[in-house]
């Protein structure tokens, strides 16, 4: 599983990553608050310590306290 818990330094606003995880393409955008994870099929992703699964399509994420909520 790809694990992802993602903390912005104070003075960023957002950061995108693209990354391939076991043959897959997986973008990553990191905003305050807010993660979203896009993959190009089904991937396993772990996001602050608990598990899901996202793709084909994007799965969007907001910080609740200190856990990670799906919102879509």
């Amino acid at each position: 599983m790809l694990h992802v818990d993602p903390v912005l330094p104070p003075s960023w606003s957002a950061i995108e990553l693209r990354v391939r995880f076991r043959g897959s393409r997986v973008r990553l955008r990191k905003e305050r608050g807010h993660l979203s994870i896009w993959a190009d099929r089904r991937t396993s992703v772990v996001v602050g310590g608990t598990p899901f699964a996202t793709g084909p399509g994007k799965l969007e994420f907001r910080r609740r306290g200190s856990q990670w909520e799906v919102i879509s």
